[in-house]
């Protein structure tokens, strides 16, 4: 009978409702289904598996074939446990995470550089082991199913869950096929409150809603150090497309802070993290990134400590990275004339006696922070999102008349707009008025993006904000994830990468007005390397890396 041994944690992507994945998580947490029975208010141990098997048919009828346990070296795993332990006894302490898969070799070159950033950075390497049934794979035809690793990984081998901090797990006990397609899918309450770290070969990265005195739980995937090894089956093919090489790191601090990013490297086995080049053969000093993509700024609603280790201070990101081009979603903010607030009058009453509707005293406050942002070798481009457009929105919906406060503001702006639209083939065509104050103040280096107006840094699409979606509906990371084109996309300020696709947080103030209820928000950037590879970098407790990683020698003159 199936249920003669717990679930395999695969079965909960097949799981069609929030009930069949509370009772599968449950058997996989209590063994047994006659202990789940109780657990989750079944009345027998028979109803328990009823479910279970109920799963387990749909997903055979999707193709799922199960991974059975591993049987890794236990003497090994429980020397690394050890070496991890003491790693932990450190002040600060860096691991770099990634993914073998059985039977199948090293990428020798990713490995070399991967040990050397391992040495450059006093970092522990962690292996998580996978298995792939792959009965025509390139690598094991003559060895089917082997259960064995190469000789390379076998001293950093992590079979087992271990925790890095007191928010921070590595699930290495947890087996996800390399071909699952969202390999993430049914782990959001596995870890309890902690984030957690899955060694898969797909990158994959989904913060979850927490009560908003709490940092969103993260989940990462990690990538693989082993090369390409899948069948030719559909699945197989998808899962080498989505094939990375690559790694998740981890700085903890002695405060218990985590920072996590992705290593992505190339063929060729080199990878970058942050100012620094990693190649099989040495350390070298990294080229100016491509890009630095901000989480939804909203400028006059920006966290100010965001602000200051973005821009202001010694060790400030922007100084450190030296990007080549900032790009900006959700510059201006808006909350002032916001049409949201159209039918909430006590809202309104409270704005006007704190000083917070006045429009142009809102874009006078967005225009002087952002000169202080400016660098001469820098390119700034706002991207055209949907708070920027509340200017435009104000403009047309607007009531002078009885807006005494923002009459003569309101009446000048639309005139200067006014003189810019027209018709061009039957389309609308009008100026962006953030843009046309910008330039009336003398600020030239802002490149705002047209609607619809392409932006491609390193075969990476920038111009989408992340509102709309395809033909007309609502836009959304999985979407993006579909489209075969890769992306950077803002709005939801919930950080995450799914295919292609990755999005940032926010750079705001993380309780605004309009959030009521559990938060996925994250003060998240990303970086585009100077190779066309990314990585997202949080902004966490007032620092956006370790404090060891921010040293005067770092920050580009």
């Amino acid at each position: 009978m199936p249920g003669a041994s717990p679930p395999h944690p695969d079965l909960l992507q097949y799981c069609k409702s929030s009930r069949e994945r509370e009772i599968l998580e449950a058997y996989i947490r209590h063994k047994t289904a006659a202990a789940t029975a109780p657990a989750v208010g079944l009345a027998n141990a028979e109803n328990v598996t009823r479910h279970r098997t109920k799963v387990e048919r749909r997903a055979r009828e999707a193709g799922w074939d199960p991974v059975e346990p591993l049987e890794v070296d236990a003497t090994v795993v429980s020397r690394n446990v050890k070496h991890v332990q003491k790693q932990l006894r450190k002040k600060v302490s860096t691991y770099i995470v990634t993914w073998a898969q059985n039977s199948t070799p090293i990428h020798e070159d990713f490995w070399a550089a991967l040990l050397l950033y391992a040495e450059h950075t006093g970092g522990h390497i962690v292996v998580i082991p996978g298995r792939y049934k792959n009965p025509t794979s390139s690598w094991t035809v003559s060895q089917r199913n082997a259960e064995y690793w190469c000789d390379e990984v076998s001293p950093y081998l992590m079979n087992e869950r271990i925790d890095l901090c007191n928010s921070l797990v590595v699930m290495g006990d947890i087996k996800t096929q390399p071909t699952a397609v969202n390999p993430l899918s049914g782990f959001e309450t596995i870890t309890g409150s902690q984030s957690g770290i899955f060694g898969h070969p797909k990158v994959q990265m989904k913060a979850v809603a927490t009560p908003q005195n709490k940092l969103p739980k993260q989940l990462l995937t990690t990538g693989a150090c082993t090369v390409h090894n899948y069948t030719d089956t559909k699945a197989g093919k998808k899962g080498e497309f989505h094939h990375i090489l690559g790694a998740c790191v981890v700085d903890i601090e002695s405060d218990g802070t985590f920072h996590t990013r992705q290593v992505n490297a190339d063929d060729d086995g080199s990878f970058i993290d942050l100012n620094y080049l990693y190649r099989p053969e040495g350390v070298y000093p990294a080229p100016r990134p491509e890009a630095l993509v901000l989480g939804d700024v909203h400028t006059d609603s920006m966290d100010p400590v965001v602000e200051k280790v973005t821009f202001h201070d010694e060790d400030c990101m922007v100084d450190v990275l030296r990007p080549k081009r900032v790009v900006v979603h959700d510059w201006f903010d808006g909350f002032s004339g916001s049409h949201h607030h159209k039918y909430k009058p006590f809202l309104q009453f409270a704005k006007y006696h704190a000083g917070a509707h006045n429009v142009g005293q809102e874009v006078e406050r967005t225009l002087e922070k952002t000169e202080a942002w400016l660098r001469p070798d820098i390119q700034f481009t706002i991207v055209d999102s949907n708070h920027n457009d509340h200017l435009t929105r104000w403009l047309e919906e607007g009531q002078p008349k009885t807006d005494h406060e923002n009459a003569v503001f309101y009446h000048e702006l639309y005139a200067k707009v006014l003189r810019g639209t027209a018709l061009d083939d039957g389309r609308l065509v009008m100026p962006n008025p953030l843009q046309i104050l910008a330039r009336d103040r003398g600020i030239d280096n802002l490149h705002f993006l047209l609607p619809n107006e392409p932006f491609i840094v390193a075969d990476i699409d920038l111009s989408n904000h992340g509102h709309l979606g395809s033909n007309g509906s609502r836009g959304s990371i999985e979407q993006y994830g579909k489209m075969g084109v890769k992306t950077i996309s803002g709005h939801s300020h919930t950080p995450g990468i799914v295919n292609g696709a990755y999005a940032v947080g926010t750079n705001s103030i993380l309780d605004m007005e309009y959030v009521k209820g559990p938060s996925s928000w994250m003060h998240t950037d990303c970086i585009v390397y100077a190779n066309g590879k990314r990585s997202l970098v949080n902004i966490i407790n007032g620092r956006w890396c370790a404090r060891r990683r921010l040293k005067n020698s770092m920050v580009r003159k």
